[in-house]
Order: C-alpha cells, then structure tokens, then sequence
C-alpha cells in the first residue's frame, strides 16, 4: 500500500488557494477561464490526448506522476459539447496545486493501468479526501464567488419574479436555481452542474428564496 497523509485543508483555505492561483496566474486571471490554456501556458504542462482512456481505466483524465502532463480521454477531450471536461482538467490543476507532495511521496505509474493500480493501492479515506479538495478548488477556479455574486445581483428582480410565481410549489428554490444554473452556465464556460454546486457551496442559495416581509 502507498503511505501517504494528505494535509486536511479546511474548505475556507482551499478557496483562498484557488483565489491565490487565479489571480497570480496570467491565463487564469481572465474569465472566462480557458483551462487549456491555464494547463499549457500558466503551468507548462502537456495535455496528452490518450485513445479509450475512460473505457479502459474508469476516468476522463489524470495528473501524470511526474507532474509534467495530465492524460485525457482522447473522445472527451475532442467532444465539442462537454463543457463537463473543464471541470475534470481544473480538478487535475487541482491535484497538481494541492497535492505535488503526495506525488513526491511515491505515488508512481508509468502507463495507464498501473495509474488504477497505485490508487487501489492507497487508503480510500484519503484518496476521498484529497478527490473532493481537487473538486472544491476546480469550482471556486472556474466559477469565482465574486463574478457568480455579480451574475445573481444582475439577475436578481427576475430571481424573485420567478419566485413569486413559483410560491406554492415546494421544490421552489431547486427549480429557480436550475433555471439560472442553465442561463449562466455558458458564459462561465462550464456545465450547469458546476454552478448550481458553485451557488450551494458559496452560500448563495439566499438569493433563491423568498425574503421575509
């Protein structure tokens, strides 16, 4: 089994690295964020193209273990309509930002397969762990709390509109927050999933609710 112990980062200062890193970075100060670009240029990393990568190993993509390329599915990498692969390159960033010590560690693969083999060979509490730290900084990366605050406030008397017209219907507030999810999504360059996460998560589900007289 490869021993490792991943630092148990507080959601609050995983942010704060992703707000670090977004504005300390050339091509992930912009928005909307190109990951690609990020990958290739910010951090000088390749982005390999690997045939049948997800059929045969389980996943879209993966930080290599010598830090200098993350593999992707060649299919999911050249489909013109997943938006859901921003996320999965900006959760690799993710790895690579938080996690470089547990790749100096020993976490080793050359090929595809062995990548399987050395995360069956960890404690799945932590590769849990250090999985939704990646998630959480591959959010606040691509959707900043800031610019989806603005989005909402610039929305906000059609928010509550909706809501009144929605009053009595107990799924009120899920149903709001996709609407909007789905209007906004685009210009953040990612899926509607990754927002409506984004407004949970940042405590935004306060705009989506009916204010009390």
């Amino acid at each position: 089994m490869i021993v490792f112990t991943p630092e148990r980062l507080r959601f609050e200062d995983i942010r704060d690295r992703a707000e670090k890193f977004r504005l300390g970075k050339h091509y992930a100060s912009s928005f909307p964020i190109n990951i690609e670009e990020v990958i290739e240029f910010d951090l000088g990393l390749e982005i390999i193209p690997v045939p049948t990568l997800k059929q045969r190993i389980g996943v879209e993509a993966f930080l290599s273990n010598d830090l200098r390329s993350i593999w992707v599915d060649k299919t999911e990498y050249e489909s013109t309509y997943n938006k859901r692969l921003q996320f999965t390159l900006a959760e690799e960033v993710g790895h690579f930002v938080l996690h470089r010590d547990i790749y100096v560690q020993g976490v080793k693969f050359e090929r595809e397969g062995d990548f399987i083999k050395a995360v069956l060979g960890m404690n799945q509490d932590d590769v849990t762990w250090i999985d939704r730290q990646a998630r959480e900084f591959a959010g606040r990366l691509l959707v900043p709390k800031d610019y989806l605050e603005s989005y909402i406030k610039k929305n906000i008397e059609k928010i509550n509109s909706a809501l009144e017209n929605l009053a009595d219907d107990e799924d009120y507030t899920g149903l709001i927050i996709e609407n909007f999810s789905k209007k906004v999504c685009a210009d953040f360059n990612v899926s509607w999933e990754v927002i409506k996460n984004r407004i949970r998560k940042e405590g935004f589900t306060k705009y989506f609710v009916i204010p009390n007289d």
